[in-house]
This record gives C-alpha cells, structure tokens and sequence, in this order.
C-alpha cells in the first residue's frame, strides 16, 4: 500500500521554502479530513481549514465535523457561504458553478493570507478526472501545483486513505449528493474500471495529455510579447510563426468566457481564424462564439468581445493558474469566540 506520508513530508518542505501560511480546503468528507490530520501532525499545527456551504443542502452536519475536527486539533477555521450564481448556473451547470464559487472563497483566502491552499484530491479523482474528456481523448490531468493550489495526494488511492483512517481512529462524513446520478461526475465514478492498473493507465494518460497543454501554454506566454501589441490588437506575422498547438493555446488565452467557468470560443472557430490569418491576402469577418469576433486585417488582427463585460484581449496577459479567477470577494467578520471565523461574500 502506498503510504501518503512522503506527499505530505514534501508538501511541508515546499510550504516552509515559500514562506508562505498553509490553508486546507475541507469538506467534511475522507479525503480532505485525512489531509487536515496529515498536515497538522507534519507541521506541528499552525494551519487553517477553509470549509465552504455552497447553499445547495443542508450542510450543518458536515460543519459541525469540520469544527469539531478544528477543535480537535486546535485549528482555525473559516467558513464561507454564498447562494448560487443563476448566471453562471445557466453559462456552466450546477457542479462547474459550485466549483467556480468554492474556488473563488479559496482563492481570497490565498490572497488575505498569502497562504498555499491544500486540496484533498487523490488518485481516484484523477481518474474520474481523465474519464470526463470525450471518447476520443481524456481530460488532462489535474496539476500538483498550480497558482495557491495544491494537490499532494494525487498518486494516493482513496482506499489508502480509507485504510489510514481506520487506522487511527479517524471519522469523516460523507456527502449524499455524490452518489446522485444527475450529476456527471457521479455517472463517471460508477462506470470507471474496477481494475487498480486500468485507472492507473488512464491517469498516465491524462498526465501525458497535462504535460502536452502545459507546453503549449509555456510557449503561448513566450510568444505573448511579439503577437500582442499594446492597442490589443494582434500582430498576423508573428501569430503564423507558431504552430497550431501554441497559437490555439494563446488565441483561448485572448479570448475567455463571458462568465468565469463558462466556455470561451470552440476549437473548430478558431482553428478558421487560424487557417484565414495563415492565407495570404486573406481579409475577412470571424464569429468565434461566445461573444467573440476577430477581424483579420492585413497586418493585423482584432480579437471583439460582445458588450458583457469581457476583458479587453490586451489585458489578458499569459496566466500561471488555470483554476479560472475568484467569482467572488469574501471579506472576514467578527470573529466568535473560539478558533473559527466566518467570511461572507460582499458584493462584487
């Protein structure tokens, strides 16, 4: 059985080389209590749980495990809580909504704390992660370390996590929604092979397929410079230098969604504005989705959002986390007594 504690012994070095304060993202459930006990005892305390009521259910049960795991180990806990977004309900879905919310409170955490956030995701996720792309290729992996984020139990089975909980004595609580079938990842979970060495195969998949976008984005933030001029507009010559993967790569970079979470421009849309920018002489009108439209000139192109609020392409600019940014603000109330603290979301 693989032992999580190395992950966690390495994840303590890095966090005390930063310099930075360590926040733990907790749900309630195995996973993530697991990695509060394995980082608590690793740092000797010092840490703060972050748990987040999405406002979909009753999640009273799962903070009071969370604030009797934080009075157990003499931690501090913050608790967010925000209804959902009809918009970007409507742009996304209920589980890419609730992300988006859940990320945005961890990622003002991270910025009021200046702190690396801990997430509990272990191997099992990243399958189910890889078997969400579509039949013809797997979703990439999801990264170690990406922005404030962590992941050190990646290349953890869950049923180690399990085992090491029993173990010690440790009790979680388990979320009903995850075994509801109107969600996706739910109907992804209870098809995925049974077989230990058929997951790990699709995890090595999506690794491979993680490190291929990875370098596509290295190079998209190396061209940045010479294909994005200040007006925002785009310079032809040197946008047809790259190759496809890299111009894709920035051209998705130029163009987000209307909403934080929603989907930008599809690939076919812009691999045409890609084919129109590399025909000679070609001078022509693109509408690439999402709100977006490009005009290609001779020597330049012009990348125009719709009227909604969307970013300049200028302001853009080449981006260390793929997370997708914060949706919205938290800022700290008074502090009860005891060791928790409650943020709620102002207006944004």
């Amino acid at each position: 059985m693989i032992d999580p504690g190395p992950a966690i012994a390495r994840a303590a070095v890095e966090l005390r080389q930063s310099g930075r304060g360590c926040v733990v993202a907790c749900s309630g459930g195995l996973d993530s209590t697991v990695l509060c006990h394995l980082l608590a005892a690793e740092l000797g305390g010092g840490l703060t749980v972050a748990f987040f009521d999405h406002g979909w259910r009753d999640t009273s049960a799962d903070e009071a495990h969370v604030q009797a795991l934080c009075t157990q180990l003499g931690l501090e806990l913050l608790v967010g809580r925000s209804a959902p977004d009809p918009a970007l309900l409507d742009a996304v879905g209920p589980e890419a909504e609730a992300r988006q919310r859940r990320l945005g409170f961890l990622e003002a955490i991270a910025r009021e704390r200046n702190s690396l956030v801990f997430l509990g995701h272990q191997l099992d996720d990243q399958a189910e992660n890889a078997a969400l792309g579509t039949r013809s290729a797997v979703r990439p992996a999801m990264p170690a370390a990406r922005g404030p984020f962590r992941r050190p139990l990646l290349a953890v089975p869950k049923a180690v996590l399990r085992s090491w909980a029993s173990a010690h004595g440790v009790s979680w609580v388990d979320d009903p929604t995850n075994i509801d079938l109107r969600f996706e990842r739910n109907r992804v979970r209870a098809q995925l092979p049974a077989d230990a060495a058929l997951r790990r195969s699709l995890v090595s998949q999506s690794l491979q397929v993680r490190a291929e976008r990875d370098r596509h984005s290295a190079a998209a933030d190396s061209a940045w410079a010479e294909v994005v001029r200040s007006d925002g507009s785009l310079s032809r010559a040197a946008l047809v230098t790259l190759d496809d993967d890299a111009a894709l790569a920035l051209l998705r970079r130029l163009c987000p969604p209307p909403l934080a979470g929603a989907r930008g421009p599809g690939t076919p849309a812009l691999k045409a504005l890609l084919r129109s920018a590399r025909s000679h002489g070609s001078r022509r009108e693109h509408h690439l989705g999402a709100g977006w439209t490009a005009s290609v000139g001779r020597t330049n192109i012009s990348l125009n959002p719709a009227p909604s609020g969307v970013s300049a392409p200028g302001e853009a600019g080449p981006q260390p986390s793929d997370n997708g940014p914060a949706t919205l603000r938290y800022t700290g109330a008074p502090s009860p007594s005891g060791f928790s603290r409650a943020l709620e979301p102002t207006a944004s």
